[in-house]
């Protein structure tokens, strides 16, 4: 029951973080969130982070929240 609140919680915290860029549904922010993948490429031992979704409005929190940054 903790950690179903917890995620609760923390979709309500993203969702009113975006409610200004776009108005979303709690479900439609989760869904828009999952699209987000990372990938680590390699090139020897260098490893470079790069954060891909082909939907817009992921772009868009991505964009908000900054993370690219913050990988």
């Amino acid at each position: 029951m903790f950690f179903y609140l917890l995620a609760y919680l923390f979709l309500a915290l993203i969702r009113m973080i975006i409610k200004p860029v776009m108005d979303l549904y709690l479900t439609t922010v989760q869904e828009v969130i999952s699209t987000i993948r990372i990938f680590y490429i390699t090139r020897g031992k260098s490893v470079d982070v790069k954060l891909s979704s082909g939907d817009e409005r992921a772009q868009m929190i991505m964009e908000k929240f900054d993370l690219v940054k913050m990988i």
